[in-house]
């Protein structure tokens, strides 16, 4: 959904370009509308996407700005694969009020506030989280731009995050016809994370260890999916028949490092690091009202805990908007 957020965003700073190169006045403040859908091949959170499934992500939004700078933003969203299972699909609602401020003539400043929804079954990877503050500074240089975004997410669990963007802006006027503008922004994206999102995230996906892990608390993964196969005593046929039931619950175990301390799973942690650094390519062609955006991510993840996957990941989205100004 971040990313859909940014998109709304490049939104309304097209819009403001394509106001300011056709108005013939010295008062250059508007107001604007837009609504559109988007679609992300892989629902992503500062970087990271689930290491269970991939979930693709449909979304619809509108969004309002005024003049003043004030602005808000309303969106549907479904997950697929996003339930506990990571089989079936579920929702996300939310709500976003923002405001933006021109410090100078090169940078801009944003504060914003996000309210979440989730289905009671979801498990999308932002499920435990509630609301949403961030501040946000935007600086375009002719065609360099760079971005820092600072927030913290609240909820069932918190998270503290900070964001770095730069890239180049490549635009070309009159494509396929006059008055028709298409737009090449690529960028290099840094996250840094607070480690308790990933303590949280264990303990969402394998809460059903937990007071096995405690019982057992040197005994492996590899030693777990044994004592699975082959139960020994009336503990290990207990835990044989509650994974049996579910067999999801089967399929995360077999995601983790056999040699992976089950107990580790739920150590308390507490650190801040850089948590992904990763490569967008967005395209945007607006004709009229109207704007298509394609785009392609890719994502390393780094100093992640030892259950989690640290391979690229990568993932498009589509998308089309209708917006009007006055």
């Amino acid at each position: 959904m971040k990313i859909l957020m940014l998109f709304v965003f490049g939104v309304i700073c097209t819009t403001s370009l394509y106001s300011q190169d056709t108005a013939n006045s010295a008062d250059l403040k508007f107001s604007s509308f837009a609504a559109g859908v988007d679609y992300t091949s892989n629902n992503s959170l500062n970087g990271t996407t689930s290491m269970y499934s991939t979930q693709p992500i449909s979304s619809v939004f509108v969004s309002y700005y005024h003049k003043s700078g004030f602005n808000l933003s309303l969106y549907l969203s479904n997950i697929a694969n996003s339930d506990e299972s990571n089989t079936a699909s579920t929702q996300e609602y939310g709500i976003s009020l923002g405001y933006d401020l021109d410090i100078t003539s090169w940078l801009m400043g944003s504060v914003n506030y996000s309210h979440y929804e989730f289905s009671d079954n979801s498990n999308a990877l932002k499920s435990n989280y509630s609301d949403l503050f961030n501040l946000n500074t935007y600086s375009q240089i002719k065609w360099w731009n760079a971005s820092i975004d600072f927030g913290y997410y609240s909820g069932e669990a918190n998270d503290l995050y900070l964001s770095f963007q730069t890239g180049v802006d490549f635009d070309v006027d009159n494509v396929f016809k006059k008055g028709n503008t298409l737009s090449i922004q690529p960028a290099f994206i840094l996250f840094a994370n607070s480690i308790d999102y990933y303590n949280d995230e264990a303990y969402n996906n394998y809460y059903f260890l937990y007071e096995y892990s405690q019982n057992n608390p040197e005994e492996t993964v590899g030693e777990l999916l044994e004592s699975i196969e082959n139960p020994q005593d009336i503990q290990d046929r207990l835990i044989s028949r509650i994974i049996s039931r579910r067999p999801y619950y089967y399929k995360k175990i077999s995601k983790l490092d056999t040699d992976l301390v089950i107990s580790d799973l739920f150590k308390e942690q507490s650190s801040f690091n850089i948590s992904s650094l990763g490569f967008s390519l967005p395209i945007y062609y607006q004709w009229g009202s109207f704007m298509v955006n394609a785009g392609f991510s890719v994502y390393k993840p780094l100093h992640q805990p030892t259950y989690v996957n640290e391979d690229w990941t990568s993932f498009t989205n589509f998308g089309l908007t209708y917006f009007l100004s006055w």
